[in-house]
């Protein structure tokens, strides 16, 4: 596992057969300076204590999608040592969601919605991409699809997957992210956990997309796009920055692989995620759907009750 033994982290779980579904980790933190708080999270979750890639979409295993199942699950988890349970990004309603509520009022802990974000994405079940065009404003138009003519104009467009090819595409993404951001992508435990993400998603039979759009064959964007289940989910992109004044390549390779998901017969939906862009959230000018993530915490430490309390009523007023 890329982050489980890294000291900053350490797991609660006790039983040695115990399902991945299941293993608990934590981490020590002193909150407002005073009061030291263990704070627990399932496997895979990304910490401050510890950051990794981004958890969306945490959901439980087959196993725990049953009532019986879930309540031995929390039961387990009520026997660790923790102040603090945190699970981001969770469908808000959603089984898992509901499940983690309904424990709360079961075993007496705090049901905090510590952040609330929007998530975004395109239905392509319906209609063609042509009436998902019609329905977008006049400007992400342009961005997205109007303006290819004005690329093509500047030499040969071709757009590849160029999986398996893993060392080229992370070179060509940290390039480009190193000049807009500042930092490369994917380094270190990023770069391996992605790797190895990658490598099992398509040994289990998922579609692995390394698309990369060149300009007279020189790359001058790329998106990585993972196909599961019928919803291809968008991880990452990064382009040239100013390659035309009235070209946005983000979001004109977006238009490419969006037209390529209504035209398959084996996608229902293309998924951008949480988060924004640098300069503005691109995402909701794209999408038709929209849907909302809870980070939560489950409470059961006294003065940490009292904390989030204040800190809720605090922001009602």
């Amino acid at each position: 596992m890329t982050w489980g033994d890294n000291t900053a982290i350490r797991k609660l779980s006790t039983e040695d057969n115990c399902p991945l579904s299941e293993v608990v980790y934590a981490y020590r933190q002193t909150i407002k300076k005073l009061i030291p708080v263990t704070t627990a999270f399932p496997l895979g979750i990304s910490t401050s204590a510890l950051p990794s890639l981004r958890s969306e979409y945490f959901s439980f295993s087959d196993d725990l999608l049953k009532a019986s199942s879930l309540k031995n699950y929390m039961n387990k988890i009520s026997l660790l040592p923790w102040d603090q349970f945190y699970v981001p990004d969770l469908i808000a309603h959603s089984f898992e969601w509901c499940g983690f509520r309904d424990a709360a009022a079961l075993y007496g802990w705090a049901f905090v919605i510590k952040n609330v974000e929007n998530t975004y994405g395109v239905d392509v079940s319906g209609g063609s991409f042509a009436d998902y065009l019609k329905g977008l404003g006049g400007g992400a138009r342009l961005k997205l699809f109007n303006r290819r003519k004005n690329l093509q104009a500047l030499g040969t467009v071709q757009i590849k997957n160029i999986w398996p090819n893993k060392e080229l595409f992370f070179s060509l993404i940290n390039q480009f992210h190193l000049s807009r951001w500042g930092r490369p992508c994917y380094q270190g435990d990023a770069a391996e956990f992605m790797s190895l993400l990658l490598d099992k998603l398509n040994a289990a039979g998922h579609r692995i997309d390394l698309s990369v759009m060149s300009l007279n064959e020189q790359p001058i964007s790329v998106v990585l796009d993972i196909s599961i289940n019928g919803r291809i989910y968008n991880l990452q992109s990064g382009y040239v920055e100013q390659l035309s004044k009235n070209i946005s390549l983000g979001t004109l390779h977006f238009g490419y692989q969006i037209e390529k998901a209504f035209l398959s017969h084996e996608i229902d939906f293309y998924d951008f995620m949480a988060g924004n862009g640098k300069n503005s959230n691109y995402k909701v000018a794209l999408a038709n759907k929209v849907g909302e993530f809870n980070t939560i915490l489950l409470v059961r430490n006294p003065m940490l009750k009292l904390i989030y309390r204040l800190q809720q009523g605090l922001k009602r007023h």
